[in-house]
């Protein structure tokens, strides 16, 4: 799921349902996604915000990318503005899973040889190859 897309659709659906551009703020939207999401799954102790002894989930966006260059609110940027081409670094559970747009633990090339195969396996499978 794309959390970024997510994050600006619930914002403007809200804005529309309403008729009012006022009725939610980007930070009213953040904060459902992140702490929001995790008091919904029962997970706020866990999850949800940068604090002690919580895990460490993240994501590091790269704010110097054209459709997020702002002078304004980083976080109306972020919800409005951005996409996931902005994910610079993933971390997971303290793991980073892609550091620099590049994934750290896995090999993309072998993902793809193996997709492929079974793409072609399946189609064969199927009667459509």
């Amino acid at each position: 799921q794309d959390m970024i897309a997510v994050m600006k659709l619930t914002a403007l659906l809200q804005k529309l349902v309403h008729q009012d551009p006022g009725v939610i703020s980007a930070r009213t939207v953040l904060r459902m996604a992140t702490m929001g999401g995790a008091t919904c799954l029962g997970w706020s102790d866990e999850i949800g915000s940068l604090e002690v002894g919580k895990r460490a989930d993240l994501i590091i966006i790269n704010p110097w990318l054209p459709n997020t260059v702002t002078f304004g609110d980083p976080v109306a940027s972020l919800v409005y503005s951005a996409t996931q081409e902005n994910v610079e670094t993933v971390v997971v559970n303290g793991r980073f899973i892609m550091k620099n747009r590049l994934f750290a633990e896995l090999d993309v090339a072998d993902i793809l040889v193996c997709a492929q195969r079974e793409g072609t396996a399946l189609r064969s499978r199927s009667g459509l190859a």
